[in-house]
């Protein structure tokens, strides 16, 4: 059950549920709910997330949810926050043409126009926001231990996902196998979704939201919430 209003939300799913805290209006929608109800999420601990959740271009439930809130550095945390849900169209974990499509929304972060400019710098003047986005990556993260030396999937930079897309605090594309690049460091390329499916699956992968002050970081772990894993 879902009701948008200025009061909570309560999202049932089978016996477990997400209370979300409606705080004034908000017309931005993510996925079919507004951005201020996605955002205020801090938990997700259930199987499968509400019908709600799937309005977008991406069939389905999501197959896994990160909540991006947890500062790499508390003392240069001003509330900045996400949410990313991911989609996996594979025939069986196994399959070698895995497609993982992604969409993330970020609040108190600046994205500008990241795939043209490679910083938003230019996109961040004059909207009040402390810090932009400068780097988006998967990253190991074994029992919730952040690796910050390997990459499992750059989204924005040292290489760009090809299939980035951007529309105001919304980010979407696919991780592929069209998205490994040769790089100086190969522990920063890009691996091939079904090579790390399985630490996808064992919740040993984290989202790192970088932004142009190192400090200034916030991750979220990697949660199954459909049947996929088996």
């Amino acid at each position: 059950m879902v009701h948008l209003s200025n009061h909570p939300i309560i999202l049932n799913c089978s016996k477990k549920k997400i209370t979300i805290s409606m705080k004034g209006k908000n017309t931005k929608i993510f996925l079919g709910i507004s951005i201020a109800a996605i955002l205020a999420i801090s938990v997700v601990s259930v199987s499968a997330l509400p019908e709600a959740f799937a309005k977008n271009d991406f069939a389905g439930k999501p197959d896994f949810v990160a909540v991006i809130d947890t500062p790499a550095d508390p003392d240069h945390y001003n509330g900045e926050k996400g949410l990313a849900l991911f989609w996996v169209d594979a025939a069986n974990i196994d399959d070698p043409n895995m497609r993982i499509a992604y969409k993330i929304a970020l609040q108190k972060f600046d994205v500008g126009d990241i795939a043209g400019d490679q910083t938003g710098q230019d996109k961040n003047k004059g909207k009040g926001l402390a810090h932009y986005l400068w780097k988006l990556h998967l990253h190991p993260a074994p029992g919730g231990a952040h690796d910050a030396t390997q990459h499992y999937f750059n989204i924005v930079g040292p290489t760009d996902d090809d299939d980035l897309k951007i529309s105001g605090h919304s980010i979407k594309g696919i991780w592929d196998n069209n998205d490994w690049q040769d790089l100086p460091n190969d522990l920063h390329e890009s691996n091939d979704p079904v090579d790390v499916i399985d630490e996808m699956c064992s919740s040993d992968m984290d989202i790192n939201v970088h932004s142009e002050v190192h400090d200034v970081q916030i991750r979220g772990q990697i949660i199954p919430t459909s049947g996929f894993c088996g």
